[in-house]
C-alpha cells in the first residue's frame, strides 16, 4: 500500500508491504548487533517514510527498512545501507520547489541514525529479534539533517510494531499522523 498525506504544514507518504523504487549502485553496509527484550511475535515487514516539512528551511528525508523476525533469539542484528556521497537524483519525490533529493543515506546521517536507532530500541520494547535492514533512503542538499533521520528511523519502528499488533490498523493514514505527532523531532 502506498498513501501521501497532506499535513497542514508539508506532506508525509508511506509504503508498508513494498518499498519505493530507490536503486542505489555503490552502496555500502555497516551491521550492529544489540539485544532486545520483546515478547511480541512478528512477521516480515516491509514500511517506508517520506517527510516533508516546510519550516525555516524546509525538512526532508525519506527511510526504509525490511524487518525479518526470529523466534528464537533475543539478538537484533541491524543493517544500514549507506552512500558515500550524494550521487543520482531520486525523481519521484514529494519535495516541492526545484529542490533536488539523491538516493541513499549519506554518512553524514549514517552516524545519527545509528546511535538513535540504537538507543531507541534499548528502551523500548517494540519489535522481537532478527534481522532489521535498513534499506532505502534520499535525501535533500538543503533540508535534510541527522535528526531528522534519527526520527525516521523510530518512527518506521513504531510502524512496524503497530502493523505487528493485534490492534485494529483500518486507518493507517490516522495511524500515520499518530507515529508523526508522537515523534521525537516532530511536534503538533
Amino acid at each position: 500500500m502506498i498513501n501521501t498525506i497532506d499535513l497542514k504544514n508539508g506532506k508525509i507518504k508511506y509504503w508498508i508491504g513494498e518499498m519505493p523504487s530507490i536503486n542505489i549502485t555503490n552502496s555500502l553496509s555497516n551491521k550492529e548487533n544489540i539485544q532486545v527484550q520483546c515478547d511480541r511475535s512478528g512477521t516480515n515487514t516491509k514500511a517506508a517514510l517520506e517527510v516533508f516539512l516546510h519550516r525555516n528551511a524546509s525538512y526532508y528525508g525519506l527511510l526504509g527498512m525490511e524487518y525479518f523476525p526470529s523466534s528464537d533469539s533475543d539478538n537484533l542484528k541491524i543493517i544500514f545501507n549507506y552512500t558515500i556521497e550524494n550521487e543520482a537524483e531520486y525523481k519521484d519525490t514529494i519535495l516541492e520547489y526545484d529542490e533536488k533529493a539523491f538516493m541513499g543515506l549519506t554518512e553524514e546521517y549514517l552516524s545519527y541514525t545509528k546511535k538513535n536507532i540504537k538507543t531507541y530500541l534499548s528502551e523500548n520494547d517494540k519489535i522481537q529479534g532478527g534481522i532489521l535492514n535498513f534499506t532505502v533512503a534520499a535525501n535533500s542538499e538543503v533540508g535534510s539533517s541527522p535528526k531528522l533521520f534519527g526520527a525516521l528511523s523510530e518512527m518506521l519502528v513504531e510502524l512496524i510494531a503497530k502493523a505487528n499488533s493485534k490492534e485494529n490498523n483500518d486507518n493507517l493514514d490516522n495511524v500515520i499522523k499518530d507515529i508523526f505527532y508522537s515523534s521525537s523531532l516532530f511536534v503538533k
